[in-house]
């Protein structure tokens, strides 16, 4: 069954790949079906793995719904992002390791861009700061490429979101935002000087 699941995960990112209208349709079939075999696996054996699985696929149903672009698609994917909160908020609590945390971290950070997305700015930072804690923690934990990234591309975040809600009213917090994120990503960059991390870095110094 799980090699089931995982094949029909696998068609629904080549139909994806396709784009438009019509493959997005397609992708969200095959996910569905991928979603009926994860929730059979977690149902006989509820633990991290098939709980995790069942929250990718519920995730990527949430991203396909959002790419309709209507006020319905947006009621469906909060639907899909808060049954991966339930199950990733789950597995956290069973084994707070950094995996879990990140994966927790990700999906906070989904709602958040959802929120922000419909203009619930409040709601959205309220989101990303849940987000932030999480990262903060790997970051503390293990000061590698990966946890400096995810901090610093959320604290961007943070600095675009209070920009665009707020402008000059909070712009002092939006600067220390910006100035969090520059310092974590040159970081990166001065301990690996790849096309990527420059890339990220300079992403940043040209919306800021």
């Amino acid at each position: 069954r799980q090699s089931l699941s995982v094949t029909c995960d696998r068609l629904g990112r080549m139909a994806r790949e396709k784009g438009g209208d019509a493959g997005e349709k397609e992708a969200a079939h095959w996910y569905r079906k991928s979603l009926e075999l994860d929730e059979q696996n977690y149902q006989e054996n509820p633990g991290q793995k098939s709980r995790r699985n069942l929250s990718v696929t519920c995730g990527t149903l949430g991203d396909i719904a959002l790419e309709r672009r209507s006020p319905e698609a947006e009621a469906e994917a909060e639907g899909w992002y808060r049954r991966c909160l339930v199950l990733d908020e789950e597995s956290y609590r069973e084994n707070p390791s950094r995996a879990c945390r990140r994966n927790l971290a990700v999906t906070l950070e989904r709602l958040g861009e959802l929120a922000e997305r419909r203009k619930e700015y409040e709601a959205a930072e309220e989101w990303y700061r849940k987000a932030m804690v999480l990262y903060e923690q790997n970051l503390q934990e293990k000061p590698d490429q990966s946890g400096r990234r995810s901090a610093g591309v959320l604290y961007q975040m943070l600095g675009i979101l209070l920009q665009n809600a707020y402008g000059a009213e909070r712009l002092v917090q939006v600067m220390e935002w910006y100035r969090k994120a520059l310092a974590l990503f040159e970081k990166n960059v001065e301990e690996k000087p790849t096309y990527f991390n420059i890339r990220i870095r300079c992403n940043l110094l040209t919306e800021s």
